[in-house]
Parts: structure tokens; sequence; C-alpha cells
């Protein structure tokens, strides 16, 4: 239902003709720009996940981490609420990591992404003319994102008591429920063992930057293809209003609320409708198209390694129960 309203917005008043004619004037090669800059981010969002998949119990494989991570992508951009982290989680789980486990650095990647849209955010309140509905909504997202990190450093510095804590409150469960929830707690914050490394925060640090970086580039590279004249503020804006529209519920591919994200952001520049449109489609494309491919031939790939899967799995149970 949102993803109708918002394909109506945004084609209510565009002639397909204007739209056919923009497009059709696009710079092949700023496309192979964006391209090669959106399969950039989806490395560095695998090289983040081996990061924070050090601590596991278990080494897991570059080719597997990356696989796991396109088929996780692809879900995500096919199907709603979230469903790739769920993928990821089932994966991961079969190779002998442990689910609770990559639910923790699931969490991680979502605080560290948390942490770069909220900079973004004072980034634009700062130095970007915006207008006030988007001034309200970063200043709300940037208190979550405070309240969160605050909950987490205060975690970090009374470990031992929380836990002591949690574990109290879960062992009053009936039966068995309360040892398997303990257990599953301490597994899933076991993950946050990276925060403790120097090393691991900067590498995150590095790889972060790069990931929100080259979001951001490969907008600009959209608009070069467009011949859309705008600064690297336009590539920002772009990624924030993005950012904050596809994670409403839509239907599959987040068609027609990605369009209109962008027509409301490039709006704030005076783009005309037709153009705009237009970008948001052939961005649409850019971004899709290689997470759908690679996804597809990864999820094929993870297949084919199944039975793997379980022999690995069936191993490491056996040295947990030793």
């Amino acid at each position: 239902m949102i993803s109708a309203v918002s394909l109506f917005l945004a084609v209510r008043e565009i002639e397909l003709g204007d739209v056919l004619n923009v497009l059709s004037q696009a710079s092949w090669s700023m496309v192979i720009l964006a391209l090669v800059s959106t399969c950039l981010n989806s490395l560095l969002k695998a090289l983040r996940w081996k990061v924070l998949l050090v601590p596991a119990p278990v080494r897991i494989s570059n080719t597997n981490v990356l696989m796991s991570t396109m088929v996780g992508q692809m879900f995500n951009s096919i199907f709603p609420a979230r469903a790739g982290e769920l993928s990821r989680v089932y994966v991961m789980g079969e190779m002998g990591v442990g689910r609770a486990f990559v639910v923790g650095t699931i969490v991680l990647e979502k605080v560290l992404d948390m942490i770069s849209y909220t900079l973004l955010i004072f980034w634009m309140l700062i130095w970007i003319p915006h207008p006030d509905w988007l001034s309200q909504s970063g200043w709300a997202f940037a208190a979550g994102t405070f309240i969160v990190l605050t909950g987490i450093l205060i975690f970090l510095l009374r470990k031992q008591e929380f836990m002591a804590w949690v574990d109290k409150a879960l062992l009053k469960l009936p039966g068995r429920i309360g040892e398997f929830g303990v257990g599953q707690f301490q597994k899933g914050l076991s993950s946050f063992s990276v925060l403790e490394k120097r090393n691991s925060l900067l590498n995150l640090a590095m790889v972060t930057f790069g990931i929100w970086a080259l979001a951001v580039l490969t907008n600009i590279f959209t608009f070069r293809a467009l011949n859309i004249d705008l600064p690297a503020a336009g590539g920002i804006i772009v990624l924030i209003i993005l950012q904050a529209g596809i994670s409403l519920p839509s239907a599959p591919g987040k068609f027609g609320i990605f369009e209109y994200a962008c027509m409301l952001a490039l709006a704030i520049f005076g783009i005309s409708e037709e153009v705009s449109f237009s970008y948001g489609l052939l961005l649409h494309a850019i971004v899709l198209a290689p997470v759908i491919i690679s996804g597809l031939f990864s999820l094929w790939l993870l297949g084919l390694k199944g039975k793997n899967w379980k022999e690995l799995r069936h191993s490491y149970e056996m040295e947990e129960k030793s």
C-alpha cells in the first residue's frame, strides 16, 4: 500500500515520453562507474562482516562470508521485514558459527550504520541547506542513536553486572527454557568482544566509512550520468532520504518508494519531476541489478555447499560436547 501510494505520487504529473527521453541521454561511462561503486560497496560490507566474525568459534572463509552477504542483500532488496538478516543467521548457523553469535554481529553492524547515518545527518544540519521537516527527522534519529550508544557504553563498562542480572532473570523461566536462554544470550554477547580490540575497532571504522562514502559516490556518478549538475551535498541528501524511505514496509524491490524518495531529495535542489523520477529509476536499477545477480549466483553456490555445512556443524557440536 505504501509502495502504491508512493508510486502514484511520483508519476501523477509525469509524462512517460519525457522520462524515456531523459534516460536515453544517459552517459554509459558514468553508469558503469556507478555500477562499479555499488559492487565495491557490497565487497566492503562483506569485509566488515568478516571483521565482526573474527571472535567466532569457527573460522569462516572469505568466500562464504561474501556469498552469505550477497544473499542477505538480495533478500533485503526483494522481501520486506529485513528477511536478508534472517538468511544470514541461518547460513552462518549452519556453518557452525552459532545463530545467536551471528545475531550479535548483525546488531553491531546496525549500530555502526546508525552512527554513520547520524554523522551524515549532522553534516547536513550544519553545512547543507535543507527543509524543516528533514531537520526535525534528523534530530529525532540522532537522539535515538545517542540513546543506543549510551546503552552500549554502559553495557561495556558494567558487562559482568549486566550479564549476571540477565542470567538471573532468564533462569526464572520454567524448565530448561531458562538455561537455553542464558546460553544463547552469552553466545550472542560474545560477538561484542570485537569492540575490546583497538585494531578491530579501527578496521571497522575505516571500512564503514568506505561503505557510506561509496554509497554517496554512487549517487554522484548517477547525477553525472544524467547531466544533473549537483555537488556532493546532493548525493548526501539523496542517501539520507533514501535510507529513511526504504526502511518503511514496501513492495518487493522497494519499487515506488525508492523513486519517490529520490524525487523528494532532488526537489530540495529544484530538479524537475521528470528528471528526478528518471534519476530514481536509473539509480534503483544500478543499486538493485548487481545485488540480485550476485545474490542469485551466491545462493546457487551456497546450495551446492549445503552438505559441507552440515558436516562442519556436526564436527563443531562434537567439539563443544567434548
